[in-house]
């Protein structure tokens, strides 16, 4: 404190804005639950402070009587200013940030203070640095004392383990100094995966789901950070539930962009790499190990699994999923709740969404539109046949396998018939008028979506321009779709008229079920034209010799070859002779 300022709050005593400040030589307050047992205090909040006293909010009590030492930070200066006080009030602040407020009257100025109780420059850099850390920045005043409290500085050498893959994870680091090297041993070799600096937070999968530490964490030059063990994020986590959002949203980075990850078991089933990401999920490839059969494992992102009302809808997909059985809907194993998440565990599709298949061809021909509405029909009709509507029928959500078959994927936004949500659940570009307004949704508005789907496969376009979305969707609710001969030379009536009815503005001039307009594409395929398109074939044969040196590379490339071609409704069978 600079030698005016005291004289300064004599002349006026004004009111200083609120901050936070500490409070030490408080034989009441535990402070072996210090930042540190370097740094004897415990952070508090302050308001109203004046020359005469202030008031300050505490994660512990401090009996009534008993003379502190407090000091308070200015954030404008960067000072710190030092009392001695009598604690002349106590009462607990309330039940749910589980804190105390506290009246101090001012006994003595900040040369009353014994130089071993005030603050030391170090100390102070540490509080201010926790104070600025993203992970404690955005979090309530209330809780920062409570977890800020809680920490334990440690401190490493260079080459130093903080921990090890596989031990039991407790504790959750932030670097203050230094740097950290996340790495993972996989396969019998070690990968590097990350490198953090100051700020970062690591170990926190641990502390958020109970896991085993699934990475080595190296300090890569002597390194300081701060300790925050599992029982004390918990403790506060139970009265500020929004604490383990910050943690989630590290994790769901983390695992979204991490190329290497440890294999985890869910039951009987490992994890071994990501193979993709959405909205809702983390889709990993995986394996059955008593079968030794791929698998692919869903999980539920730990952020989204920390909001109550979303676990909710997720856990009723996979309920809905794991009861459907038809060789055109992806099929479901298991289903796992483990690690604070859900694990959905799925047959393991080779393929390429009907989007990829989409952008590579342009648009499809007459017969290959017809071959997927088809069995996209037949998924459907057994799933309305269930009373499930999916809602969300798309390209990203129609998978092409590798022999041509479909599957039809997420089934997350599907509800029985006629409940009502007023939210916006599917894609805007395929929702039905009813689903925009809010209306209660049946098999029809699955039909619509398959209808929009349907203009786009043989158009290569959407019908609706898409620069403004309030106009895209009163363009659903109240225009008819442009007539897709006028894009399409020699479209078969029968095929236009299914669009167009399908995409009816009012549900009950569509098909009224995926039976019916099953039936419609039936009839499609008995029109002579279409049949005999979608009967002709031909045969091309290739004969390739090359060095047995060469083999595993060009296996790579006949895999691609083949990809592409059937994405032309193309098969490729490969036959290899090696005595030549």
């Amino acid at each position: 404190m600079n030698e005016n300022s005291h004289e300064d709050m004599k002349t006026d005593n004004p009111l200083k804005p609120a901050g936070f400040g500490l409070i030490h030589d408080c034989k009441a307050v535990n402070v072996d639950l210090s930042p540190s047992k370097d740094i004897p205090y415990n952070l508090v909040d302050y308001d109203c402070l004046t020359l005469d006293g202030v008031q300050i909010t505490s994660s512990r009590p401090i009996e009534k009587g008993i003379q502190i030492g407090f000091m308070a930070y200015d954030l404008s200066t960067d000072v710190w200013q030092a009392f001695r006080a009598v604690v002349a009030h106590s009462a607990l602040l309330s039940d749910t940030t589980d804190c105390f407020t506290h009246d101090l009257k001012f006994v003595g100025q900040d040369a009353s203070v014994s130089e071993e109780s005030k603050v030391q420059p170090g100390h102070s850099s540490d509080l201010e640095f926790l104070i600025k850390t993203p992970i404690f920045e955005s979090t309530p005043s209330h809780a920062l004392l409570h977890l800020i409290n809680c920490l334990r500085r440690c401190s490493c050498h260079q080459g130093d383990y903080v921990y090890k893959q596989g031990e039991i994870g407790k504790s959750l680091y932030i670097i203050q100094d230094g740097i950290c090297a996340i790495k993972v041993h996989k396969d019998h070799q070690t990968h590097h995966v990350s490198r953090l600096k100051r700020g970062d937070v690591f170990g926190e999968l641990g502390v958020l789901t109970g896991e085993d530490r699934s990475e080595f964490a190296v300090a890569e030059t002597g390194m300081t950070a701060w300790e925050l063990r599992q029982e004390d994020f918990d403790q506060v986590a139970q009265k500020h539930p929004d604490l383990r959002i910050f943690l989630t949203e590290i994790v769901t980075q983390r695992l979204e962009s991490w190329s290497y990850t440890i294999d985890r078991t869910i039951g009987k089933y490992t994890i071994k790499h990501p193979i993709g990401t959405g909205g809702w999920g983390i889709v990993y490839r995986g394996l059955h190990r008593a079968l030794n059969m791929p698998v692919a494992v869903k999980m539920l992102k730990h952020d989204m699994a920390m909001d109550a009302l979303f676990l909710e809808t997720f856990r009723h997909e996979a309920q809905i999923i794991g009861r459907l059985n038809h060789p055109n809907i992806v099929q479901v194993f298991d289903i796992d709740e483990i690690y604070r998440t859900i694990f959905i565990i799925m047959e393991f599709l080779e393929g390429e969404q009907l989007r990829t298949t989409l952008q590579r061809c342009g648009s499809l021909s007459v017969s290959q539109t017809v071959n997927y509405l088809k069995q996209i029909l037949g998924g459907l009709q057994y799933a309305h046949e269930q009373g499930i509507v999916h809602r969300d029928i798309k390209p990203e959500n129609i998978f092409v396998m590798r022999d041509g078959r479909i599957k039809i994927l997420d089934f997350g936004l599907a509800a029985p018939p006629g409940e009502e949500d007023l939210n916006l659940h599917g894609t805007l570009y395929y929702a039905s008028p009813e689903q925009l307004e809010g209306e209660p949704e049946d098999a029809r508005s699955d039909i619509y979506a398959l209808g929009i789907m349907a203009y786009e496969l043989l158009c290569g376009k959407r019908p609706y321009p898409e620069d403004d979305f309030s106009r895209l969707m009163d363009l659903h609710c109240k225009q008819a779709i442009p007539d897709p001969a006028d894009s399409i030379t020699d479209l078969p009536e029968a095929l236009r008229h299914f669009i167009i009815k399908c995409c009816a503005i009012d549900p009950a001039r569509r098909y009224k079920s995926a039976e019916e307009a099953m039936a419609a594409i039936e009839n499609l395929t008995r029109e002579q034209h279409i049949q005999g398109e979608a009967e002709k074939r031909i045969l091309t044969s290739v004969l390739m010799i090359y060095p047995e040196k060469n083999r595993q590379a060009l296996r790579r490339l006949l895999e691609k070859f083949s990809h592409e071609a059937e994405g032309l409704g193309g098969i490729l069978h490969i036959s290899e002779t090696t005595d030549i």
